[in-house]
Order: C-alpha cells, then sequence, then structure tokens
C-alpha cells in the first residue's frame, strides 16, 4: 500500500544530506513536490508512479544544491537576477498560490481586468475628445473670430462673424497670413445629377481661400484655381465615388436646384473629428443670390471667419486689437470680436451660438474632466480591491515570509517577490482587459457616437500608454501588500503568532472600504442626479403641444397657395390642423432697438421675433393669459404685436394689451399676451418674445391624431410631390427635434450609467472577497457561537453589521462630494431639478442593500456550516 507521507519523509532525508540545501529551500521543494503529485494523480497516474514522476522532475539534490549555490553566489558568477533559479522559483510560487487560492485571484484579476477596460475605453475616447481639429497642417495658428453681441447690456456669442471681417483683417493686418469665410455642416440643399438626389450630403459654402486655410488634400484638381469660377463645385471622395462610380469626376457637371455647377476638385474625406463637416464645397460668393446673404455689411454675422495667423503672432494680444474692430466701422454696432484657438472649437464653445458651423457631435470640457474622474475611480478601486485582499490574506503568508528570512531572504528580496506577483496578476488582467475592450468597442462606439476601432488603440503611442497604464497599476496595487508582507518580524511568525498588522492593517483595510464606496456613492449620485434632470426636461411641460406634429420647408404650392394646401390636408380626418409657423425650437435673434410704451430713458431691452398667423395656437395648443390673438376677422392685426410673459415683465408691463411697441421700426399695439413657453431647450432661460404676423413663414407643419405620424409619412410624401414636385421631400418631426436639443445629454449619460454599474461591479468584488475571507478566518469563533446557542440570525447580522456601518460611513463622507459634482452639472442648466436629500438616501439604501446582498450569502454559508467542522478548523 503507497504511503505518500512516509516516500515524502524519506525524500527529505535525502535532500537534508546536501549541505547546500538549507531547511527553507528543502520546505519551497516539498510543496513543488506536492503540487506535481497532486497533479498527475488527477491526470490519471498511479500514486507510486506520479510520485516517482514528481521527484524525478524536481531533481536530485546534487542538481537542485548546485543551482542554489548559484543563486546564492551570482553576484560571484555574474548572472543577472532575472536569471536566477530564484526568479522561476517566484513564478512557480506565485502560479501556486493562484491555484490553492482561485476565488481571490479570480477577483483580483475581474476586477483589475474590468477596471482597466473601463479606463482604457475612456482614455480613448479623451483622447479622441483632445484630438478634434488637430490634424490640419496648421492648426497651432488656425483661429475662428467669435462675435459677442451686447445688445441690451446682455452678452449673447455667435460662431458668426461680420462679412466684411474677412476681406478687412486680410488688406489691413499683415499678422495675417490667410483668412476665409465659411457656412458648414447644413443637410445638402437639391443636389442631384439627373434623376439621383443627394439630399444627404452636407455642404460648405466658403471662400477661394478656404483650401488654404485648412490645408485640405486634393486627390484632383488644382487647389489654387479650384474656385476660379463661381459656378463650380469641390466634391468629397465619398460623395464624388457615389456620383460618378469610378469614372473622372473633374469637368463634369451636377446641379444645384436650378443651377448647373462644374466639378474642379475631389478632396479627402473630412475626419470625424473635425468640426467642420461638409460633402461637397461651393463658392460662397454665390449666397447672396441664393440665400440673399449679405456679403458687404459689418453686421451679418451668419459666416465664420476662419484666419491664420503668421508664426510667432501673439494671440491673444491680437484678439484685443480686433476687439472694437467692428464699432470703429459702425459706431452703433452692438459687436465685439475675439479669437477663439481652432483646437478649442469642440470642448470649449459651450454657450456660442454655432448657426453657420453644423457638426453632430459638438463636445465639452467639463464632460472630458467628468470621464477622466470616471477613469481614475474606477482605476482607484479597482487597486483597492488588490490591496484590500491582499493585506487580509497577510495572515496566511506569514509562515511563508518568515521561512524565506530564515534561509537569507532580505526585505528588499521579498519586496521583489510579492510586487513580482502583483505585476503577474496585473499583467493577465491587462490582456482580459484589451479583450474587454475589443467585445466592447462596438457597443461603445454606439453609445458614443465615434468610429474607434483596435488599430487606434494599437498605434505607437497608445500601446506605451497602455503598458504605462499597467506599470502604473501594478505599482499602486502591489506597493503596499509587498511592503506590508516584507516587514514581518521572523521570531514571531515562526512561534505560530498573528504577525502584527493589528489594528494598523484592520484600520487601513477599513479605510480602502470606506474609499471604495465613497467613490462608488459619488458616482451613483451623479448618475442619478443627470437621469431625474434629463428625465425632467424631457417630460415638464413645454408650454405648447409638440407630439404628433411634422414640419417642412413650404416650398412651391405650399408657399404660393397655402389656403389651398391646408384645406387639402384638413380633408384627411387624421389631420386635426396645419398652420404655416417656424418650428417652435427655432431661435431667433435678438434685437435691441425696440421702442415701448413707458420705456424709462436710456433704457434698452433684447426682444425675440416669432413671426406667426392665424392658426398659430390651434397648432402649438399655446395659452392666451390676456387679450386675443390675430384673427382674420381683425386684418389691422397684421400690424399688431403679442407678447409674452418674459416680454411683458421685461418691458414693465402690468396690463400689456392696449399698450404701444415698436418693432423693428414699425409702431403696432399690442392685443394678447402668451403663456412663457419654453422656445429650445432647458439649457437657456425663456427669453422675451415679440410675436409679430408673418406675411410669408418658411415653413409648414401638420398636426396629426396621436400616434398616427409614423404611418402617415408615405401619404405626407405623396401630398410633397403634388405641391412640390421639383424640391425633395425633407421634414423634420417637432418631438424628436425636441428630443435632439438633448441627445448629447443622453448619450453621456448613458456611457455613465454603464461606467457606474461596472464601478459598483468593481467594489461588491471586492467586498465579496474581503467578506469570504473574514468569514474564512471567524469559522471557529461562528462555530463555538452556534454551539452555544445562537442563531442563523444572528450569526449573518454579526457579519453585516461591520460592513454595514462601513457603507453608511462612506456614504456620509460621499454627500459633500457628490453634492459638489450634481451641482457642478446641473449648472449647465437654466432649469433643473432640486438636488434634495431623497437623492442622497436612496444611493445610501442601493448601496447598503448591495453590499449587504454581497456579504450575506458568506454569512449565510458560515452560519448553516455544521459547529463540528467549524471546531475542527485549522
Amino acid at each position: 500500500m503507497f504511503d505518500l507521507e512516509r516516500e515524502i519523509r524519506t525524500w527529505k532525508k535525502t535532500m537534508h544530506g546536501n549541505e547546500s540545501l538549507e531547511d527553507g529551500y528543502v520546505a519551497e521543494l516539498e510543496e513543488h513536490l506536492r503540487d506535481r503529485y497532486d497533479a498527475l494523480v488527477e491526470g490519471g497516474a498511479a500514486p507510486a508512479d506520479a510520485f516517482a514522476e514528481a521527484a524525478r522532475r524536481i531533481g536530485s539534490p546534487a542538481q537542485l544544491g548546485e543551482e542554489y549555490y548559484k543563486t546564492d553566489t551570482r553576484a560571484l558568477t555574474g548572472r543577472p537576477p532575472w536569471q536566477s533559479p530564484l526568479f522561476r522559483n517566484y513564478l512557480m510560487v506565485a502560479l501556486r498560490k493562484f491555484r490553492q487560492q482561485k476565488l481571490y485571484a479570480i477577483i483580483n484579476i475581474a476586477g483589475l481586468a474590468v477596471g482597466l477596460a473601463c479606463c482604457l475605453l475612456i482614455l480613448l475616447w479623451v483622447k479622441d475628445e483632445l484630438s478634434y481639429d488637430r490634424y490640419y497642417p496648421h492648426a497651432d495658428h488656425i483661429y475662428r473670430a467669435i462675435t459677442t453681441d451686447h445688445t441690451g447690456g446682455g452678452e449673447r456669442k455667435f460662431a458668426g462673424s461680420p462679412s466684411l471681417l474677412a476681406g478687412y483683417l486680410l488688406d489691413n493686418y499683415p499678422e495675417v497670413e490667410a483668412v476665409t469665410r465659411i457656412q458648414a455642416g447644413w443637410p445638402g440643399w437639391n443636389l442631384h445629377l439627373g434623376d439621383r438626389r443627394f439630399t444627404e450630403a452636407r455642404l460648405a459654402a466658403a471662400d477661394p481661400s478656404f483650401f488654404e486655410v485648412f490645408g485640405h488634400r486634393f486627390l484632383a484638381g488644382n487647389r489654387e484655381h479650384a474656385f476660379d469660377d463661381r459656378y463650380s463645385i469641390v466634391l468629397t471622395e465619398s460623395l464624388a465615388r457615389k456620383c460618378f462610380a469610378d469614372e473622372d469626376p473633374l469637368g463634369r457637371t451636377i446641379k444645384m436646384s436650378d443651377t448647373d455647377l462644374t466639378v474642379t476638385g475631389v478632396v479627402a474625406d473630412v475626419p470625424a473629428n473635425s468640426h467642420i463637416q461638409f460633402d461637397y464645397v461651393f463658392p460662397a460668393v454665390n449666397m447672396a443670390d441664393w440665400r440673399e446673404s449679405d456679403m458687404e455689411s459689418w453686421s451679418y454675422i451668419q459666416f465664420a471667419t476662419y484666419l491664420r495667423l503668421k508664426p510667432g503672432v501673439d494671440a491673444e494680444a491680437f484678439s484685443a486689437r480686433i476687439k472694437d474692430l467692428v464699432r470703429r466701422h459702425a459706431a452703433d454696432s452692438p459687436y465685439t470680436l475675439e479669437l477663439q484657438a481652432l483646437a478649442d472649437v469642440h470642448l470649449q464653445s459651450t454657450g456660442i451660438e454655432s448657426w453657420p458651423m453644423e457638426y453632430p457631435h459638438a463636445g465639452n470640457m467639463i464632460y472630458v474632466v467628468l470621464f477622466n474622474a470616471i477613469a481614475l475611480c474606477i482605476l482607484a478601486l479597482a487597486c483597492i480591491n488588490y490591496m484590500n485582499l491582499a493585506t487580509a490574506r497577510a495572515v496566511t503568508r506569514a509562515r511563508e515570509v518568515g521561512i524565506r528570512k530564515t534561509v537569507g531572504a532580505g526585505r528588499w528580496d521579498l519586496v521583489k517577490q510579492f510586487y513580482g506577483e502583483s505585476f503577474l496578476i496585473t499583467g493577465v488582467a491587462m490582456l482580459a482587459a484589451v479583450g474587454l475592450v475589443l467585445l466592447a468597442l462596438p457597443v461603445f462606439n454606439r453609445l458614443s457616437g465615434k468610429e474607434l476601432d483596435i488599430l487606434y488603440l494599437l498605434r505607437p503611442w497608445n500601446l506605451l500608454g497602455l503598458l504605462g497604464l499597467g506599470l502604473v497599476t501594478a505599482l499602486v496595487s502591489g506597493l503596499y501588500p509587498a511592503v506590508l508582507l516584507a516587514s514581518f518580524r521572523t521570531t514571531t511568525v515562526l512561534q505560530q503568532q498573528s504577525p502584527r498588522t493589528g489594528g494598523g492593517g484592520k484600520a487601513f483595510r477599513k479605510l480602502l472600504v470606506i474609499s471604495q464606496f465613497v467613490f462608488t456613492s459619488v458616482l451613483l449620485v451623479v448618475t442619478l442626479t443627470i437621469y431625474l434632470q434629463l428625465r425632467f426636461v424631457q417630460t415638464a411641460d413645454k408650454g405648447y403641444h409638440s407630439e404628433d406634429i411634422i414640419a417642412f420647408a413650404s416650398y412651391g404650392f405650399l408657399g404660393e397657395n397655402w389656403d389651398a394646401a391646408r384645406q387639402e390636408f384638413l380633408a384627411d380626418p387624421r389631420v386635426i390642423t396645419a398652420a404655416q409657423s417656424f418650428p417652435l425650437t427655432y431661435r431667433a435673434q435678438g434685437r435691441d432697438d425696440a421702442r415701448w410704451e413707458g420705456q424709462p430713458a436710456n433704457q434698452k431691452a433684447t426682444l425675440f421675433p416669432m413671426g406667426v398667423r392665424w392658426d398659430f395656437l390651434e397648432l402649438w395648443d399655446i395659452e392666451l393669459v390676456g387679450g386675443r390673438f390675430f384673427t382674420r376677422d381683425h386684418p389691422a392685426d397684421i400690424d399688431n404685436y403679442l407678447v409674452n410673459e418674459s416680454a411683458a415683465r421685461l418691458l414693465g408691463w402690468q396690463e400689456p394689451v392696449g399698450k404701444w411697441l415698436e418693432w423693428n421700426g414699425h409702431r403696432g399695439t399690442v392685443i394678447g399676451v402668451l403663456k412663457d413657453v419654453h422656445l429650445g431647450s432647458f439649457h437657456h432661460p425663456i427669453q422675451p418674445v415679440v410675436y409679430n404676423f408673418s406675411r410669408r413663414p418658411f415653413f409648414a407643419c401638420v398636426r396629426v391624431q396621436p400616434g398616427r405620424l409614423e404611418g402617415m409619412i408615405p401619404w405626407f410624401h405623396q401630398m410633397w410631390d403634388r405641391f412640390a414636385p421639383d424640391e425633395p421631400f425633407q421634414y423634420s418631426i417637432i418631438s424628436m427635434k425636441v428630443a435632439e436639443e438633448y441627445d448629447p445629454d443622453w448619450k453621456i449619460a448613458e456611457m455613465i450609467f454603464y461606467f457606474t454599474g461596472l464601478a459598483v461591479l468593481i467594489a461588491c468584488l471586492g467586498l465579496f472577497g474581503l467578506a469570504a475571507f473574514t468569514v474564512e478566518r471567524r469559522t471557529k469563533e461562528i462555530g463555538i457561537r452556534k454551539i452555544m446557542g445562537a442563531g442563523v440570525g444572528r450569526i449573518v447580522g454579526m457579519v453585516c453589521r461591520e460592513f454595514s456601518l462601513w457603507i453608511i460611513l462612506a456614504n456620509l463622507l460621499a454627500i459633500p462630494l457628490a453634492w459638489l459634482a450634481a451641482r457642478e452639472w446641473l449648472d449647465r442648466f437654466a432649469y433643473r431639478i432640486d438636488l434634495g436629500w431623497e437623492i442622497f438616501a436612496v444611493v445610501l439604501a442601493a448601496a447598503l442593500g448591495l453590499a449587504l446582498l454581497t456579504v450575506t450569502g458568506q454569512a449565510l454559508r458560515a452560519a448553516r456550516a455544521n459547529p463540528v467542522d467549524a471546531l475542527r478548523y485549522e
């Protein structure tokens, strides 16, 4: 009968016969022998054969003694430390610990992998946000002119600037190397080739110098002569291929509405990380005819102006020089100018109205800072998990440390060993994290609206960042465990005493758990605040009806014979009403040249116009709070006005009806007051509005019965083909336009929701591991308590009580940080929810519930165990 213990005793005697093998070495070799024996037996080998094979693989005493001698005398042999058998021994010990403690290894690796994957995704997103517009050849010297409108004593910033600014700067300021005017990013006009229409293409109207300022790469054609003729057009590579397939597009004719344009160039597609988005460009001079743009004005600010300064020019000083340039040419102008660096446009344009430059993914520096903070929090949570579990299990490795010190290992040797384990775990976690990133990228791109791929991650600088992230993680997470374990005293641990991690070690673990849940609670409060605010802005009363309304431009018959067109719409029983009206998502430019009854001397007021017609109230269902609305029974109404409540307050009127108001040089009577409505998003305060009668609004709107709009789109298409057969069918659904105001916020919010969920998962993983260890260390105590009559509930309560106190303390500490973070985000809205105690109470309850759910499972397992088995423990 094979006796393993007897064979091992015999084997140990032969090992002790070699003087080079000290007791500590033999003890380590015995562990290797047992591990290999177990593995071979599990593989089906007979016990005697398994032992013989395991002993053979380890080697004879002479071979082992020689290798250990080389290890101890490596300074004489010149063997690098990383090539020594000791390094291999450290690795084998680490792998053996992983096998023996699978649960803790899985928790550590899973926590670090999820944390690193989150960090990688966030850092990719941040890097992409910071890369906007930096790829242009002269990006560091390109600036955008920003106009500030000081009408009425306020400040309103625009991305547009006066039409005459570009030419004046180039002619009078030698610091300016090149300058251009541009409008870009709009949905395309009626661009077509034969019967093929390209309404989805985005236009750009620009000066010929546009290509000089930005340096777009021409794939065909000549940069300098692309716009020699005003009826020229330059296509992007994608649009050229879509229009002409593989044929040469140069010299071909393409129509924009009724105008023939000649293709004079093809440029490379505009990257997604540019705020100037277009599919085709044509000379801006045509806008004077096609859109009645005033190209020779100091007051027309519908074009954005970009200038390239010569190297060495101080941009701040130059910005100060041109600040009052408009007022030098128009003394009563409310405009001042300033420069904005091209690299700042994407992230630093909050509050700047950018109608001339439309692009779908405007950024915000607040979100870059927020996501960096989230990445740091998540990485900190993962590192804390590792430190917590490593220090908690320090007692179980005390004897190992003592033996190593006894055979001559120094403190630095032990630090290297335990740091090596940290690097090994982090390396495995990093590989797992890259795999998670690969799996998550498609979902992440959908959430963020970006086009990131793994090739982006594998770029040289990103790889260095990846390695740096792994290195920092390993150093941070392994620092305290390595120092703590290496500090154990040999005499203490070899006398079967617990090392003095004592109160200090336990206090440190408490601090780590509390820190974890401080981070987690802050993220939960911010996440809940974002959700409640966005839900509030979507469900709050906007003051008008926005559902089931479709809008389209009133081309052709719709504009020329609206009354007849309206009757045809109303003939369908599904249609409730129809009216010519600007969509209420439209934000007009304010004016401060109004005069009014009772106006104090030298006082001005900025009012915003809204052109309306007779059916406006029926369409939008806005409440009339005083007077009456425009009616066909009063033809003189077309010269009168209505105001909203905010305008009445601004003008100082208690009873506005009957007062005279002079607007845009025309005096009329105020015949009614409308309730304040949100014309735009809740990011902005309600504007003081003057409603004037519009003789020809540009839009037609139709309201249908609830729930019928989507199914009626084909019918509207048919009606459009009857009313405006020469124009492409383009429409907008008002409820979707309202929702689009918050699309960027929802995209960011959805990403934050996911990252917060992963942060909670990491925190709970760490708590689960710590709870499992706590229960394991108190097994005998729990067994004694059960024998003494303690019930399951009491034992579970004993285990959970300590963790509950930690979570409650963490939430109390998180309140000020969470309040500041949530308030910072809410400040972006003019109308917002109250940040009341209920939010913090919900987060506390959620955190406590998750923690107890995590811990209770381990506590129940221990409480239900047989107390006899518990007393045999250790």
